[in-house]
């Protein structure tokens, strides 16, 4: 009840604003080019990649539970 009251006080006190037009999708995808971007794009996939790929295999391989999964993944990012 004190959750929807506080939406709608937020809603109706904070003032309205006019934003900027959009980004087209081309522009974004033209920073991509620069190469330190590209890499920090390429770092942060892998690494989600590479966590659902062993979090998948304790998971369902090994049958542990997910309490232990935490631990394991823990324990061997804090190796690494």
């Amino acid at each position: 009840m004190f959750t929807l009251l506080g939406i709608f006080a937020v809603a109706k006190l904070i003032p309205t604003k006019q934003g900027k037009a959009p980004v087209l999708l081309g522009k974004q995808l033209a920073l991509s080019k620069n190469p330190k971007i590209a890499t920090a794009l390429g770092v942060t996939f892998f690494v989600f990649i590479g966590y659902s790929v062993v979090n998948t295999y304790i998971t369902s391989v090994m049958s542990f539970s997910g309490g232990v999964v935490s631990v394991i993944l823990f324990v061997l990012s804090s190796r690494a």
